[in-house]
Formats: C-alpha cells, structure tokens, sequence
C-alpha cells in the first residue's frame, strides 16, 4: 500500500481527478463535510465574523480523520544514495 499527494481534491462524474470543479456532479476525493466545515470557518474570518469555534470544531474533525486514516512517511522518488549511517546524501556534481 502507499500513498501519494495530488492537487486533485475532486473528480468528474466519470471518475477523472479535477484540481477544481467544473460542473454540478463533480465530487470531492476528500470528506465533504470536512471541506464544507473549513470553508466556513475561512469565510468567516475573511469577513471578519466570529470563526473561532467553526475553527475548533473543524480542527477536531481533521485530527479525528487523521488519525483514523493514519499518516504515512514520506518517500523520497527521486533517488539518491543513502549512507549506512541513515543519512540521506543527494545525487549530485560534486567531486
């Protein structure tokens, strides 16, 4: 199993990833409602409303999914040489 990172946050009704929404079927690849919780708390504090517990509530939320879906570490595609000290030492031009 692995996991990646993507800027595609929804998709078209026939199941291709979109970085933005193009049409009244599209849905998003991530919580709906988490989305909807963050977009108000953002709205709200550009408008220079109350946001602080929509914030709060949205934060938990996020944290709860977090650690319900579990984080991953992050894997380095683009090679390298790692020494047996576990340092990471980049490809490069250097003699």
């Amino acid at each position: 199993m692995f996991e990646y990172q993507t800027v595609n946050f929804c998709e078209s009704s026939s199941g291709t990833d979109q970085p933005a929404w193009a049409a009244d079927t599209d849905v998003g690849l991530l919580d709906e409602n988490l989305m909807q919780m963050g977009i108000v708390w953002r709205f709200k504090k550009k408008n220079g409303l109350d946001y602080s517990e929509d914030f709060r509530v949205y934060e938990q939320k996020l944290a709860n999914e977090t650690a319900r879906v579990g984080g991953k570490k992050v894997l380095d595609m683009a090679g390298g040489n790692q020494s047996n000290t576990g340092i990471y030492v980049p490809e490069g031009s250097w003699s």
